[in-house]
């Protein structure tokens, strides 16, 4: 019996956890109520649920690493099933969703780029302002909107100034002035619209 107890520990130090519970359990049979059988029964089940719940963990991270964030979070939220008192699987579950947002947010703001280099500054708006909703307070959101109703502005300046262009060319002064007029107030200081409009008015005199 002492040989076959010994024999067992041995398994159970190797890690060879199901060949150690398959080997106890004959042993638990033939001699019921022995102790240290039992409570290496109990130890070798103990670590066997301690090992899956590394294994559970390390292939969780792997999918973490290669942002397969649905995979990750679906073997996390079994592990948090299996081992509830564990404060590292929430912690880590904390952190997917976290860095499967920032993912989100990245993506979509490499979107709101592009559309701002093709000037669909609408469209542009309107998907930072859903993600402005989702994270408020975020500079980087903040910025490129920004920078896309000064976009926007620029490209309406450039519009007018076409238009009053042609108003001069067409000797429609009084059309281009007021035009030029409108457009000196929303854009003071633009030595652009400035020359346009005192051309408007010599021509008109």
């Amino acid at each position: 019996k002492l040989q076959r107890i010994t024999q067992a520990r041995s398994l159970l130090a190797s890690r060879a956890f199901d060949e150690c519970i398959s080997f106890l359990s004959a042993l638990q049979k033939e001699y019921p109520g022995e102790d240290e059988v039992d409570r290496l029964l109990v130890s070798a089940h103990r670590e066997r649920l301690e090992e899956s719940k590394k294994q559970q963990l390390a292939k969780a991270r792997m999918f973490m690493a290669s942002r397969q964030y649905q995979e990750c979070k679906s073997v996390l939220e079994e592990l948090r099933k299996q081992f509830p008192a564990d404060d590292e699987i929430p912690k880590l579950l904390g952190a997917v969703v976290e860095e499967q947002q920032e993912q989100g947010k990245q993506e979509s703001l490499a979107e709101a780029r592009k559309l701002l280099g093709a000037h669909r500054h609408a469209e542009c708006i309107a998907l930072l302002g859903r993600l402005q909703n989702e994270f408020p307070g975020q500079k980087d959101i903040e910025s490129l909107l920004k920078t896309v109703h000064e976009d926007e502005a620029e490209q309406r300046k450039a519009q007018k100034l076409i238009e009053a262009r042609q108003l001069v060319a067409s000797g429609r002064f009084e059309e281009s002035i007021a035009l030029l007029t409108e457009l000196e107030q929303a854009f003071p200081d633009k030595p652009d619209i400035v020359r346009l409009l005192e051309t408007a008015q010599e021509k008109q005199a």
